[in-house]
């Protein structure tokens, strides 16, 4: 993986759904969206700041029949590499809290849609503003690099990385 890739922040708007994206750790998107470059890092974004980041833990394809309470699981996917990969027994649980809790949501989320699940030992809340008076209308990929002022991160969790980023605009 390049240097580049491991500070790649991919920040999404999320406005009326930030609570719900905060609360489950997760960011969702119709699953014919496609991502043309890789990151490992999402930022929540609302009100012209990312208002929190967590690290992807997989990208799953997945539906829900609600009458049967059944989940589909189309596929994991590692958000840098592209590559398949497998969907823990975790991953699946925390799905279904999604999909049985669905109706807190700002949409109806049970087909057609891959998860961004965050790690939940690696998601930080923050205030890192967008600097023009211009508000994100979709998505816009960060180097973090770029806002750390020369300063290493001593290691590359999402609570000091936006530690570095305090105080910064981007």
């Amino acid at each position: 993986m390049s240097e580049e890739n491991n500070y790649r922040l991919l920040a999404v708007a999320v406005c009326n759904s930030i609570v719900w994206n905060k609360k489950y750790k997760m960011y969702y998107c119709s699953k014919d969206w496609s991502l043309k470059q890789p990151f490992q890092y999402i930022g929540l974004y609302d009100d012209k700041s990312i208002r929190a980041m967590g690290r992807v833990e997989n990208c799953i394809t997945a539906d829900y029949d609600i009458n049967a309470g059944e989940l589909f699981v189309h596929r994991g996917q590692d958000p840098i590499t592209k590559e398949e990969q497998p969907v823990t027994e975790s991953q699946k649980e925390r799905l279904l809290e999604i999909f049985r809790e669905e109706d807190e949501g700002p949409v109806e989320i049970y087909s057609g849609y891959k998860f961004y699940l965050l790690d939940e030992n690696d998601f930080t809340e923050m205030d890192f503003c967008k600097g023009s008076g211009r508000g994100l209308r979709s998505c816009q990929y960060l180097n973090l690099q770029d806002y750390f002022g020369g300063t290493r991160p001593e290691n590359d969790s999402s609570q000091v990385i936006a530690e570095l980023l305090e105080g910064k605009t981007w």
